[in-house]
């Protein structure tokens, strides 16, 4: 069976820069042969943090919460399923302060 290829996105991540402590939202897309991919998406964090969040329509988020102030680097990945192939975001940056 083909797989239809797919295109994971983080669309935002808000807010940014954040504070210690404080939940961020991390909103991203996965785009494919086809409108809206099943499946569920993992976010991980500097640090080893995951949140997973299910597609609807082909977008979902899922919060992530930093104890430790710094730059963190955020990437999402789509978990494919039979018709859709596995793919990883862009790495994307955001703030976290005191």
């Amino acid at each position: 069976m083909n797989q239809a290829g797919t295109t994971t996105t983080i669309t935002s991540v808000t807010p940014n820069p954040a504070t210690e402590n404080e939940a961020v939202a991390i909103d991203f897309t996965v785009t494919g042969a086809g409108s809206g991919s099943p499946g569920t998406v993992t976010v991980t964090g500097t640090g080893g943090l995951t949140c997973t969040g299910t597609l609807i329509a082909g977008a979902g988020s899922c919060p992530l919460t930093f104890t430790t102030t710094g730059t963190k680097t955020l990437t999402a990945a789509y978990s494919g399923d039979p018709n859709y192939k596995t793919s990883t975001s862009a790495k994307v940056s955001m703030t976290v302060q005191k």
